[in-house]
Protein backbone atom coordinates (compact mmCIF):
# COMPACT_ATOMS: atom_id res chain seq x y z
CA UNK A 1 0.00 0.00 0.00
CA UNK A 2 1.73 3.20 -0.78
CA UNK A 3 1.97 5.88 1.63
CA UNK A 4 -0.60 8.03 0.39
CA UNK A 5 -3.31 6.06 0.47
CA UNK A 6 -1.99 4.93 3.79
CA UNK A 7 -2.47 8.23 5.06
CA UNK A 8 -5.77 8.88 3.36
CA UNK A 9 -7.67 5.72 4.68
CA UNK A 10 -7.45 7.06 7.76
CA UNK A 11 -8.56 10.45 7.52
CA UNK A 12 -11.54 9.09 5.31
CA UNK A 13 -12.68 7.53 8.17
CA UNK A 14 -12.59 10.17 10.68
CA UNK A 15 -13.85 12.69 8.03
CA UNK A 16 -16.53 10.50 6.59
CA UNK A 17 -18.93 11.93 9.16
CA UNK A 18 -17.81 15.61 8.98
CA UNK A 19 -18.53 15.20 5.17
CA UNK A 20 -21.83 14.33 5.95
CA UNK A 21 -22.39 16.69 8.36
CA UNK A 22 -21.08 19.34 6.36
CA UNK A 23 -23.21 18.86 2.93
CA UNK A 24 -26.40 18.73 5.38
CA UNK A 25 -25.50 22.00 7.23
CA UNK A 26 -26.20 24.08 3.87
CA UNK A 27 -22.83 25.33 3.44
CA UNK A 28 -21.50 26.64 0.02
CA UNK A 29 -21.95 23.92 -2.28
CA UNK A 30 -19.37 25.26 -4.67
CA UNK A 31 -15.08 25.43 -4.76
CA UNK A 32 -15.09 28.65 -5.13
CA UNK A 33 -16.09 31.99 -3.11
CA UNK A 34 -16.20 35.37 -4.44
CA UNK A 35 -12.98 37.12 -3.54
CA UNK A 36 -13.84 39.79 -1.06
CA UNK A 37 -14.92 42.99 -2.75
CA UNK A 38 -13.54 45.61 -0.18
CA UNK A 39 -9.62 44.72 -1.03
CA UNK A 40 -8.70 46.45 -3.93
CA UNK A 41 -7.55 44.20 -6.58
CA UNK A 42 -4.65 44.28 -8.65
CA UNK A 43 -3.40 44.51 -12.42
CA UNK A 44 -3.24 40.87 -12.53
CA UNK A 45 -6.46 40.24 -11.32
CA UNK A 46 -8.60 42.48 -13.10
CA UNK A 47 -7.34 42.49 -16.76
CA UNK A 48 -6.47 39.10 -18.70
CA UNK A 49 -2.98 38.68 -19.23
CA UNK A 50 -3.92 37.58 -23.06
CA UNK A 51 -5.47 37.33 -25.87
CA UNK A 52 -7.13 34.05 -25.39
CA UNK A 53 -9.40 34.90 -22.67
CA UNK A 54 -13.41 35.81 -23.20
CA UNK A 55 -13.87 36.13 -19.65
CA UNK A 56 -12.78 35.82 -16.16
CA UNK A 57 -13.47 36.47 -12.20
CA UNK A 58 -11.83 36.81 -9.01
CA UNK A 59 -12.28 34.15 -6.85
CA UNK A 60 -10.88 32.73 -3.09
CA UNK A 61 -11.23 28.25 -2.75
CA UNK A 62 -12.34 26.85 0.05
CA UNK A 63 -9.81 24.60 0.92
CA UNK A 64 -11.54 22.86 3.55
CA UNK A 65 -13.62 21.15 0.42
CA UNK A 66 -10.59 19.98 -0.94
CA UNK A 67 -9.35 18.39 1.97
CA UNK A 68 -12.77 16.76 2.23
CA UNK A 69 -12.64 15.16 -1.18
CA UNK A 70 -8.73 14.06 -1.08
CA UNK A 71 -10.37 12.51 2.06
CA UNK A 72 -12.69 10.85 0.98
CA UNK A 73 -10.68 9.33 -1.60
CA UNK A 74 -10.79 6.10 -0.30
CA UNK A 75 -14.41 5.76 0.25
CA UNK A 76 -16.76 3.44 -1.42
CA UNK A 77 -18.55 6.23 -2.99
CA UNK A 78 -17.23 8.19 -5.33
CA UNK A 79 -16.44 12.23 -3.69
CA UNK A 80 -17.94 14.67 -6.09
CA UNK A 81 -16.43 18.51 -6.41
CA UNK A 82 -18.69 21.41 -7.74
CA UNK A 83 -16.59 23.61 -10.04
CA UNK A 84 -18.81 26.80 -9.73
CA UNK A 85 -17.07 29.03 -12.46
CA UNK A 86 -19.21 31.91 -13.62
CA UNK A 87 -23.39 32.05 -12.68
CA UNK A 88 -24.07 30.29 -16.07
CA UNK A 89 -20.95 27.59 -15.91
CA UNK A 90 -21.25 25.41 -12.71
CA UNK A 91 -19.89 21.95 -13.07
CA UNK A 92 -20.18 18.69 -11.21
CA UNK A 93 -16.85 16.40 -11.14
CA UNK A 94 -16.86 12.87 -10.13
CA UNK A 95 -13.83 12.44 -8.29
CA UNK A 96 -11.67 9.61 -10.43
CA UNK A 97 -8.47 10.04 -8.65
CA UNK A 98 -6.40 11.91 -6.40
CA UNK A 99 -2.58 11.42 -6.77
CA UNK A 100 0.48 13.06 -4.87
CA UNK A 101 2.67 15.46 -6.58
CA UNK A 102 6.60 15.37 -6.71
CA UNK A 103 6.55 18.61 -5.17
CA UNK A 104 4.74 17.61 -1.84
CA UNK A 105 1.07 18.75 -2.87
CA UNK A 106 -1.38 16.59 -4.58
CA UNK A 107 -3.63 16.44 -7.94
CA UNK A 108 -7.60 15.48 -7.98
CA UNK A 109 -8.63 15.27 -11.26
CA UNK A 110 -12.26 13.60 -13.26
CA UNK A 111 -15.24 13.59 -15.50
CA UNK A 112 -17.63 16.39 -15.40
CA UNK A 113 -21.37 14.70 -15.11
CA UNK A 114 -23.73 15.12 -17.59
CA UNK A 115 -20.50 15.47 -20.16
CA UNK A 116 -19.19 12.58 -21.71
CA UNK A 117 -16.32 14.34 -23.07
CA UNK A 118 -15.81 16.77 -19.95
CA UNK A 119 -12.97 16.89 -17.42
CA UNK A 120 -11.49 18.72 -14.75
CA UNK A 121 -7.88 18.44 -13.06
CA UNK A 122 -6.50 20.86 -10.22
CA UNK A 123 -3.11 20.69 -8.58
CA UNK A 124 -2.58 21.73 -5.23
CA UNK A 125 0.71 22.59 -3.79
CA UNK A 126 0.13 24.62 -0.45
CA UNK A 127 -1.83 27.16 -0.62
CA UNK A 128 -1.38 27.13 -4.58
CA UNK A 129 -3.94 25.65 -7.09
CA UNK A 130 -4.05 25.45 -10.60
CA UNK A 131 -6.05 23.81 -12.79
CA UNK A 132 -8.43 23.26 -15.98
CA UNK A 133 -12.33 22.36 -16.21
CA UNK A 134 -12.89 21.18 -20.12
CA UNK A 135 -16.12 20.43 -22.18
CA UNK A 136 -16.73 20.12 -25.48
CA UNK A 137 -18.30 23.78 -25.45
CA UNK A 138 -15.80 25.68 -23.33
CA UNK A 139 -12.23 25.17 -21.67
CA UNK A 140 -11.48 27.09 -18.21
CA UNK A 141 -8.54 27.87 -16.11
CA UNK A 142 -7.92 28.24 -12.76
CA UNK A 143 -4.49 30.26 -11.79
CA UNK A 144 -3.28 31.99 -8.73
CA UNK A 145 -3.73 35.85 -8.77
CA UNK A 146 -1.51 35.70 -5.78
CA UNK A 147 -3.30 37.18 -2.08
CA UNK A 148 -4.94 33.81 -1.61
CA UNK A 149 -6.64 34.61 -4.41
CA UNK A 150 -7.47 33.44 -7.82
CA UNK A 151 -8.47 33.85 -11.36
CA UNK A 152 -11.20 32.09 -12.89
CA UNK A 153 -10.73 32.53 -17.06
CA UNK A 154 -13.02 30.92 -19.79
CA UNK A 155 -10.61 30.05 -22.94
CA UNK A 156 -10.91 30.45 -25.91
CA UNK A 157 -9.19 27.81 -27.53
CA UNK A 158 -9.45 29.39 -31.46
CA UNK A 159 -7.15 31.87 -30.34
CA UNK A 160 -4.09 29.90 -29.35
CA UNK A 161 -0.97 29.81 -31.52
CA UNK A 162 -0.84 27.06 -33.87
CA UNK A 163 1.06 23.68 -32.90
CA UNK A 164 5.06 23.66 -33.75
CA UNK A 165 5.36 22.29 -37.13
CA UNK A 166 6.64 18.41 -36.40
CA UNK A 167 9.77 18.10 -38.33
CA UNK A 168 11.84 15.11 -39.32
CA UNK A 169 15.07 14.24 -38.88
CA UNK A 170 16.80 11.28 -41.39
CA UNK A 171 19.89 9.12 -39.79
CA UNK A 172 22.92 8.76 -41.22
CA UNK A 173 24.37 5.57 -41.59
CA UNK A 174 25.28 5.66 -37.71
CA UNK A 175 21.39 5.53 -36.06
CA UNK A 176 23.25 7.60 -33.32
CA UNK A 177 24.08 10.50 -35.32
CA UNK A 178 21.14 12.55 -36.55
CA UNK A 179 21.65 13.86 -40.30
CA UNK A 180 19.95 17.68 -40.36
CA UNK A 181 16.95 17.68 -42.31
Amino acid sequence: MSGFRRFAAPAALILAPLLLASSASGQSSGLFVPAEPDRPATAVETTPADNVTLRHRLVTIDFGMLERVLASATLPLPATLTFNLFEDAEYETIVERTAPTFSGGYSISGRITGEPLGGTTLVVNGATVAGTVRTPRATYRIRSAGDGRYVISQVDLSKLPEQCEVVEIGYAEDPREPTPP
